[in-house]
Parts: structure tokens; sequence; C-alpha cells
């Protein structure tokens, strides 16, 4: 676990449905040991129903937050993840992960900052931690902050807490499952959450 590796903040661009196409460049793969490749901040503008004038936290929404191990920005600017997952089964552990993305899709409008965090079952250390990225939502639009770290280490089986943080504030928590292969399998719904 090194938290003081320098984190790598990837370009944050706005587009708008009626933008012409045009490329996007490839989110660049550097590999810093232990620590945060960086964050990609997309925003895109749909219509919706109308919503207060007033910008604050709380018309800000995050409809979900997905974990896996790589995202790809193709051509048409829609994101493709590869290796989704909720929980891990690992051959011991200690394990580190060469790579893990965390999704966050948001909506609502105005400025904030977004931090994410995974904390250990026993909320005391942090394993990951990201800089501070600041995001835009556009007005009726939508944005998704990707997280990518590098070489995450988690020392033992659990329920890791990844945190979601807007203006250093907890905004959501959602749990990431380790157990070994000779554990009992966390239990699954078929619901996506």
């Amino acid at each position: 676990m090194n938290l003081n590796a320098s984190p790598l903040t990837l370009n944050a661009e706005r587009r708008t449905l009626n933008s012409p196409p045009h490329p996007q460049p490839p989110i660049p793969n550097p590999q810093p040991p232990n620590g945060i490749l960086g964050t990609q901040l997309l925003s895109c503008t749909r219509k919706r129903e109308s919503m207060p004038s007033e910008i604050s936290e709380s018309n800000l929404r995050l409809h979900y937050t997905i974990m896996c191990e790589d995202v790809r920005v193709e051509i048409n600017h829609k994101l493709s993840l590869m290796g989704i997952f909720y929980a891990m089964q690992v051959p011991q552990l200690p394990v580190t992960l060469l790579k893990l993305v965390i999704l966050n899709h948001w909506s609502g409008e105005g400025q904030y900052l977004s931090e994410v965090r995974i904390l250990t079952p026993d909320r005391v250390q942090p394993v990951a931690v990201s800089a501070p990225s600041p995001f835009q939502v556009p007005p009726d639009g939508y944005a998704d902050n990707v997280t990518i770290f590098a070489n995450v280490t988690f020392p033992t089986s659990g329920s890791y807490v990844v945190q979601s943080l807007i203006n250093s504030n907890v905004f959501a928590e959602q749990t990431l499952h380790i157990t070994e292969a000779n554990q009992h399998p966390v239990e699954s719904s078929e619901t996506i959450q």
C-alpha cells in the first residue's frame, strides 16, 4: 500500500450530443508504482425533466458505481468496461490487483470535486485513495467519473468499503467483498446494484 504515489489526472472533456463527432484520444497507460493511474471525466448533455435552478450537492445524484478491471473510451464517446465485478475470490491473500477501475455515473448540475477511497473492512486504514478531481455536470446532463488505481493490495479477506466523496464529504459507499478460494463465496443475487 503506497498512498504517496503521484496521481496522473487525465484530461476532462465536455461533449454535447450536438457537437460534431471526432475521435477522443485513448486513455494513456502509464504504470507508476503503487497508486493511482488517473481519472477520466466525461460529460454529455441529454434532455430530462426540468430541474430546480438552485445548484447544490442536494441536486447531485449518483446513479451507479461500477468496479471493473479496465475501461476504454470508444470513438463514439461510449465507455467499454472489461471485467466487471462486485466481489473477488482469489487463490491467496494478500493479493495485489495491477489495475482497478471505479466508475461513477452522476446527474444533476454544477461543479464538484470528486474523490474515491477504498478502506479496509474495519474502516480504519485506506487501501487506495485518489486525489481530488474537479468535474462538472452540465445542465440537463450527466458526467461519468472514472478513477483508475494501479497496484492495489488487499491484505486480508473481508468486505472492503469503496467510498465516493464529493467536495471532501462521503456521498456514497459500496462494499467490495474479497475472499480466499477456500472460503465460502459471498451470496449473490440476480439484481445488479
